[in-house]
């Protein structure tokens, strides 16, 4: 019996998700507009207040589109899914990706994953394809690339 991966399904356009390991996820609430901060990288755009703290929103449109329309299109119900940092950063240990419909927790095979494409833009490591949704991409991320670089 293969051993089943739970993964966390977090929409960021209509046909387009992150896949994330469930045991970064900290909590998924309800979207807030992010407070106005002096972070400079395209994708941060703000910060909640989150456990007392200060922390960064992240808006994955702004990494992986180019495309100004495509990029402000929204749909269903938006929500901040807070992840753990995977890296050490000054002032923060957690921050928010933006979701644009409620995630959901998936329990996969490594064999029901097919990677599909490799060549994408950083910090995305792969698209993989699920016999179940063969006209959706899941994204694979490189949390560590994309923190170092919007975060240093």
């Amino acid at each position: 019996m293969t051993e089943k991966i739970e993964l966390i399904v977090v929409p960021f356009q209509s046909n387009r998700s992150l896949l994330l390991p469930r045991s970064l996820v900290e909590f998924v609430l309800p979207y807030a507009r992010p407070l106005p901060s002096d972070y400079r990288h395209k994708a941060l755009v703000g910060a909640i207040i989150y456990d007392n703290d200060k922390v960064p929103v992240v808006d994955v449109r702004k990494l992986y589109v180019n495309d100004k329309q495509a990029e402000e299109a929204v749909f269903g119900q938006r929500r901040l899914v807070m992840l753990s940092c995977i890296s050490e950063h000054s002032g923060f240990s957690s921050y928010a990706l933006i979701a644009n419909n409620a995630p959901r927790l998936l329990e996969v095979s490594e064999e029901a994953l097919e990677e599909v494409e490799t060549d994408l833009p950083a910090p995305f490591h792969s698209c993989v394809r699920f016999q179940q949704f063969p006209n959706h991409q899941f994204l694979v991320v490189d949390l560590e690339s994309l923190e170092k670089n919007i975060f240093e």
